[in-house]
């Protein structure tokens, strides 16, 4: 069984900017719980190593690499897909988590589990 969710936020900011919050290290460091490690481009594999303790490491591979509409990758037992699409006043973030509950790790709750995808997405819209 997968737990899916999807979130939507309108941002001020024009989707390049937005882009390079999703994926350049000192700008993930303002509001995602992990540093990502690797490689930046469709197939590159990553690390995640979660800052305060709240996990262990854990894998991914970066699955689509559209800059700066789609980022989309795997994170351990979760996947994440974050779209891009400019308005007049900045753009459109959508965030689609899906998780595989069958691989689930009880050392570290998933990234969308009780809200924290979306707390993420409010993070970086601020």
């Amino acid at each position: 069984m997968k737990k899916r969710e999807t979130f939507e936020r309108k941002l001020p900011h024009r989707p390049e900017k937005v882009w390079r919050a999703l994926t350049e290290e000192g700008e993930l460091s303002g509001w995602f719980p992990a540093t990502i490690e690797g490689e930046r481009g469709k197939g590159a594999q990553l690390r995640f190593v979660f800052r305060n303790g709240e996990g262990p490491e854990v894998g991914g591979t970066i699955t689509e690499w559209d800059p700066p509409r789609v980022l989309a990758y795997t994170m351990g037992d979760e996947s994440l897909r974050w779209e891009l699409s400019p308005t007049p006043e900045g753009c459109v973030l959508v965030l689609h988590t899906e998780l595989a509950r069958d691989g689930v790790s009880t050392e570290r709750k998933p990234a969308n589990d009780n809200g924290p995808a979306q707390a993420c997405a409010q993070r970086l819209a601020a």
